[in-house]
């Protein structure tokens, strides 16, 4: 089975990983190094681990929400990008890191 490799040589399955353990236990160094390493190519799936994370693991039921306005700011700035090597503004992916890093962490719908 092939697994996409990030710009730096890293598994795309232990990057999506490594950016939601780190967003748990809010290490921002280290969550917004993983989440830069999908840019731009993997920027949508980012999106999809984000908005799970969000779901999973943020007490706020209002995170999914903000992570999805900041998932649409990011596609229409990047709307008219033929191709996602084209994708720019990163900063919209950077501020939703830091949100869900420094959001109280709940996994209690988790466990439900």
């Amino acid at each position: 089975m092939f697994t996409p490799i990030t710009k730096n040589g890293y598994s795309l399955d232990e990057v999506a990983s490594a950016i939601q353990k780190a967003i748990r236990r809010g290490d921002e160094k280290n969550a917004l190094f993983f989440s830069l390493e999908f840019f731009p190519m993997f920027s949508k799936y980012l999106w999809k681990r984000l908005q799970v994370v969000a779901v999973e693991d943020i007490e706020n039921p209002e995170a999914c929400s903000i992570v999805s306005s900041m998932r649409d700011a990011f596609m229409w700035n990047n709307d008219e990008s033929k191709k996602a090597s084209e994708y720019k503004n990163r900063i919209f992916i950077t501020k939703a890191v830091l949100y869900l890093c420094r959001e109280v962490k709940s996994r209690e719908a988790d466990h439900a």
